[in-house]
């Protein structure tokens, strides 16, 4: 349960989500601020294009860090349940597996990719990859 609750951990990603929406709204906020002054007084144009040039950077790279957090939010929680469901099947097991169990594979396994010359990857659920080698 430690372990699984170390690896799902959202807390610092949800604490930077917070803090993200935060400077989102602020740098929306002195947008809309400096398009109002632009409005009211006579700015020079140069001096007002860039900044709010930078105000939009701003805008951007925190938007898109935030759909990065949200991406990596989701794929914790994701391994959470992928984790948690494999756990589950596998406690259900009456007697250690020695033998190959079609459930546990797929709960297990997303895919196996196969490249030429017999080289695979198996690619698990929690994007853990194992190399096979092929023929030599």
């Amino acid at each position: 349960d430690e372990v699984l609750a170390e690896l799902t951990d959202t807390t610092a990603l949800d604490a930077e989500a917070a803090a993200l929406a935060q400077e989102v709204e602020v740098v929306a906020e002195l947008t809309r601020k400096a398009v109002e002054e632009n409005a009211r007084a006579a700015l020079d144009q140069d001096d007002y294009n860039a900044r709010r040039n930078a105000l939009l950077d701003r805008h951007a790279a925190a938007t898109a860090r935030q759909a990065e957090v949200e991406a990596a939010r989701q794929q914790r929680r994701m391994k959470q349940v992928n984790i948690t469901r494999f756990l589950q099947t596998l406690s259900q097991q009456e007697n250690l597996v020695t033998e190959f169990d079609e459930e546990l594979w797929y709960l297990a396994v997303d895919r196996v990719e196969v490249f030429e010359g017999g080289r695979l990857r198996v690619v698990f659920r929690d994007g853990a990859t194992v190399d096979v080698p092929g023929e030599k």
